[in-house]
């Protein structure tokens, strides 16, 4: 599981994605998250993103 902050729109938003599940299917999007009361609520898939993971992504749409 990889988690980290990274800027869009000019605000620190917490991301996360698997990385590798042995013999498993799984997602492998990388989505926005947040910690609550409640516990951790799981956001949109960032698809519409290139380079998030360096932590300063682009708006542009991945072809």
């Amino acid at each position: 599981i990889v988690q980290r902050y990274v800027e869009i729109s000019g605000q620190f938003k917490r991301v996360i994605s698997v990385v590798k599940v042995r013999g498993s299917q799984h997602s492998k999007d990388i989505r926005l998250y947040d910690i609550t009361n409640e516990g951790i609520v799981l956001g949109e898939a960032l698809s519409a993103y290139i380079g998030i993971m360096t932590g300063s992504p682009t708006g542009d749409l991945v072809a």
